[in-house]
């Protein structure tokens, strides 16, 4: 026997109430969609809706005409033989396909591969102009279908794109509206959505009407609740919201997928909703046929069925799916459904007030739902005729009356509203005195949840007692508004008391602040001189986006973080667990206790920070910071640290430089960490002084120049590692003069003017190089001991009182004086008994002194020790024609191509000759025993 279906199939995938996915492009169109290659061709349908009431609006329990959009998703793959179909038992097409073959269930789950993506999204327009039939809502669209399976939803996800998953926004925060025409309805139904599932043919017949009409059933997936309201035995109350949150503080889902397989790990494929199965034989096709249980939609698409499909997940852990709005993209805490201002139910009256809401939100397991809490917030009014209106409301929230059944007991809700033909549940709530207990501190979901909060808990009295209160908002953040500010500042005023509301951030909050100067908030009007004051606790997050002045005179204490977008001027203080990350602009004239992480620009004018991480540009009038560090400039596109010090002084305690410090001419930068024996002063990268550096201990690993004055009782310069070789060299550019105690040089200092005080080059590293120009002069005022090499011969340029052998003259490639007398005048003044050079050399030393009637003769021949040649092609020429230049006691060492010029001869101790000697005509050299040494 063969079987035919037009059927609904269901699912059973149990539902995850946290976690999230991601989208794409949108689209519309299926003729260039490979997921409609190779299918059957169905044509333009036409969507027939029996029993639209299904939806309730509040209103008219109608879908709106020409407004109202369904979503028709293919979500399937097509297993035919150019895509892997023919690996199956029975492959997708068969020959008589088009007959009734595809017909059977199993073959067409075989073509047909549910999947947990869609393939198309179109957009369905419910129609106003089908007024012929009689009870029905009719949807349009003129795109042509292919045959597959089609899963529609209402409300069309207009961000649910091609091949990704198909998903509704869960909105936590919703406010409710009075029904124009029932005077004691609320509803707040914003999150009600439906899903159908169609199987549509490639046969499929036309109606009376000629259209290829498709029969939907849509069924709602949310859990709706209706709540009787009611006012009881003298107590007044006004209700502000019903809010639903976990007992344990976890993140509730604001997203639903909907996802016809199963998860992998429970076989993945399309779960049967019975095992009913009919075998039969075909020797022509396959061995056997089994088909599963047909199924007729109106007993299987139930709501049981629907809400298998859907799986509610949080945005936890960056899922977020492609298209959410980035305001719907925080974490919600609280599903908040908040009644109209001043909805008002009267005890007093016979029997009470009665009022009625309507709400939904995402079914739950029963488990799950243990975790849920279900609370009233609103205030009681109590009477107090000390007050000129009799009494004052006081916020609160209605719990349940545990001495009476007929109260308010969430628990008893069904999450899964078994009963399949009742759209709502109904419970009841019952207010008296004993159902109240009152709080002062609100958890909010939404800027619109706290004003609304606010407002009324300002109307509670009307009174000059003072008033506080605390606010926790969820990760979605609120917004302090210009409005909101001028509410809070008018009450203080008109009822001459003041306002204190902290802001906690124990449920991830964030509060978002667009008017300028409300951060620190502390308005003291002229008449009463109340205020209104905003405190911070609880890890809360600030985001700044206005121009925000924390005044001299006022303290902002409490653990909380500043992200500054705009503008923040400190001049007051903030305290101890204040953490800033400024991102545009800051500038502190009072006191950070805490830490600053600089982004962008720092202005430090006179004021105090904690510590400063700097990866900005950081400028300082003056001021006092305990640690500073200067950020890797090189290592990372977003570093890029730089502290100029402009004027006045700025003292630090611990200065770790990475990058980039400037001290302006006038300008005074102090380190001093109180213990001299380690570096107050690290300097990693480069420093530019043109004012004054004052230091108990530098340590310099990199580059430091100095056109000012360094003041320093230890200058560390350069470092080395087990004495064997220099890792960093420290390069001390020297245009000033550096005082105090001793500079230790393991890498190189330059000096080209000013004092240099005690110079001690460590471990045979260090190298004092004195590049001094023409008119400055380079003084050491104490024995320098180590290698001191003169790259400028002139004498006038040096005046150093160090005598130690390893000081070289260095007649350098680029050195305008390269005569051998000058060389010889400068070694006579510093005791230098060494030459280096990478240049020529011209010898016309005779008949003349190099000082103090020492004639250069006599320096020559008996006090220089070595002369070295470096470079590429160096050459030795004599003044004087025929002369012999003598430098007996000295060891050539020619490392280079030294070239001796006609008629120059030279006499030394001795040659190490390492590179290639060229001696012109009538030219030699001449070692001790006048042995001519040959050129290579």
């Amino acid at each position: 026997m063969r079987l035919k279906s037009k059927m609904y199939l269901a699912a059973m995938a149990l539902p995850a109430i946290f976690a999230s996915c991601a989208q794409d492009e949108v689209f519309s169109g299926l003729e260039n969609q490979d997921a409609t290659k190779g299918r059957a061709v169905v044509g333009q349908v036409t969507l027939v809706m029996d029993g639209a009431e299904t939806r309730y609006d509040s209103e008219n329990g109608q879908f709106e005409a020409g407004k109202d959009v369904l979503g028709m998703y293919l979500m399937d793959e097509y297993q035919s033989s150019w895509n892997g179909g023919a690996d199956l038992d029975c492959p997708g097409e068969h020959n008589n396909a088009n007959d009734e073959w595809w017909r059977y269930q199993d073959h067409w789950n075989a073509m047909y591969k549910l999947v947990n993506y869609i393939q198309t999204n179109y957009p369905f327009r419910y129609t106003a102009d089908e007024t012929s039939r009689s009870g029905a809502a009719v949807w349009k669209n003129d795109a042509k279908l292919v045959e597959g399976n089609y899963f529609s939803m209402y409300p069309q996800q207009e961000h649910a794109t091609n091949r990704r998953e198909l998903w509704h926004y869960i909105n936590p925060a919703v406010q409710m509206v009075k029904h124009s025409t029932k005077e004691a309805v609320y509803h707040g139904v914003d999150n009600q959505f439906f899903l159908g599932y169609n199987q549509i043919y490639r046969d499929q017949e036309a109606n009376a009407n000629g259209e290829l009409a498709v029969n939907v059933k849509l069924t709602g997936v949310m859990a709706g609740y209706k709540i009787k309201l009611l006012g009881w035995q003298g107590a007044d109350v006004m209700l502000e919201k019903i809010s639903f949150k976990s007992k344990n503080g976890r993140a509730l889902p604001t997203i639903a997928y909907i996802e016809p397989l199963r998860p992998e790990e429970l076989g993945g494929e399309w779960r049967q909703v019975t095992d009913d199965v009919v075998v039969t034989e075909d020797s022509e096709n396959c061995t056997t046929h089994t088909a599963s249980h047909l199924y007729d939609a109106e007993k299987t698409w139930t709501k049981k069925t629907v809400r298998s499909l859907v799986n509610y997940r949080t945005t936890e852990n960056g899922r977020i799916p492609y298209g959410l709005d980035e305001d719907k993209q925080g974490l919600a805490y609280e599903y908040s459904f908040a009644f109209p201002e001043n909805t008002i139910l009267k005890g007093d009256v016979s029997n009470g007030d009665l009022a009625y809401a309507y709400i939904m939100v995402p079914t739950m397991t029963s488990d799950q739902w243990e975790d849920i809490v279900v609370d009233i917030y609103g205030w009681r009014w109590i009477k107090d005729y000390d007050y000129p209106e009799g009494g004052y409301w006081e916020y609160g929230k209605f719990e349940n009356n545990v001495n009476s059944e007929a109260w308010f007991d969430p628990q008893s809700l069904q999450p899964w509203n078994s009963n399949e033909y009742e759209y709502y549940q109904n419970i009841e709530v019952r207010f008296d005195d004993l159902a109240f207990k009152a709080v002062h501190s609100f958890d909010v979901a939404s800027t619109a949840d706290m004003e609304q909060m606010v407002r009324g808990f300002l109307q509670q009295t009307s009174g000059s007692k003072d008033i506080a209160f605390t606010i926790r908002p969820d990760a979605g953040g609120i917004e302090i508004t210009e409005d909101f500010k001028e509410k809070l500042i008018e009450d203080s005023k008109n009822k001459i008391r003041n306002i204190t509301i902290t802001f906690d951030g124990s449920r991830g909050g964030v509060v978002n602040f667009n008017v300028d100067n409300t951060l620190a908030l502390d308005e003291v009007t002229t008449e009463t001189e109340k205020k209104v004051v905003f405190k911070y606790a609880g890890g809360i997050v600030l985001n700044n986006n206005a121009i925000q002045t924390v005044a001299e005179g006022t303290t902002l204490e409490g653990m909380f973080t500043i992200n500054n977008n705009k503008t923040l001027n400190v001049e007051g203080e903030l305290g101890d667990n204040v953490l800033v990350n400024n991102y545009n602009v800051l500038t502190v004239k009072g006191e950070v206790k805490n830490i600053v992480n600089n982004h962008n620009d720092l202005t430090i004018d006179g004021g105090t920070i904690g510590k400063v991480v700097n990866n900005g540009i950081a400028i300082s009038n003056g001021g006092k910071v305990t640690e500073f560090e200067n950020n890797v400039k090189t290592t990372c596109n977003d570093c890029n640290g730089k502290l100029n010090v402009d004027k006045g002084t700025l003292e630090i305690t611990t200065l770790t430089n990475d990058s980039e410090v400037n001290v302006m001419s006038g300008a005074v930068l102090k380190t001093a960490n109180g213990d001299d024996s380690t570096p107050s002063f690290i300097n990693n990268y480069k420093v530019v002084n043109v004012g004054t550096i004052e230091s108990n201990n530098i340590q310099n690993n990199a580059e430091v120049e100095n056109l000012g004055k360094i003041v320093a009782k230890h200058l560390n310069n350069g470092s080395t590692s087990n004495n064997a070789a220099v890792i960093n060299n420290g390069n001390t550019d020297v245009a000033g003069v550096i005082e105090g105690g001793y500079i230790y040089n393991r890498g190189a200092v330059y000096a080209n003017k000013g004092d240099i005080a005690t110079l001690q080059n460590l471990n045979g590293y260090g190298i004092l190089y004195v590049t001094a120009e023409e008119g400055n002069e380079v003084k050491t005022t104490n024995t320098s001991a180590g290698e001191i090499r003169f790259l400028s011969v002139a004498p006038q340029h040096i005046g150093t009182n160090g005598n130690d052998v390893r000081i070289f003259v260095t007649s350098a490639e680029d050195d305008a004086d390269r005569s051998m007398l000058n060389i010889m005048k400068s070694m006579y003044l510093t005791g230098s008994t060494h030459v280096e050079t990478a240049s020529d050399i011209t010898f016309d030393y005779y008949g003349q002194n190099v000082a103090n009637d020492m004639t250069a003769v006599k320096f020559a021949t008996e006090e220089i020790k070595s002369i070295t040649v470096q470079g590429e092609k160096v050459n030795f020429q004599g003044a004087v024609t025929g002369n012999t230049y003598s430098f007996t006691v000295a060891t050539l060492y020619n490392e280079a191509e030294l070239h001796i010029e006609n008629a120059t001869k030279i006499t030394v101790d001795s040659v190490e000759n390492t590179g290639t000697i060229h001696c012109g005509t009538n030219s030699s050299i001449n070692d001790k025993d006048g042995v001519v040494v040959d050129h290579n």
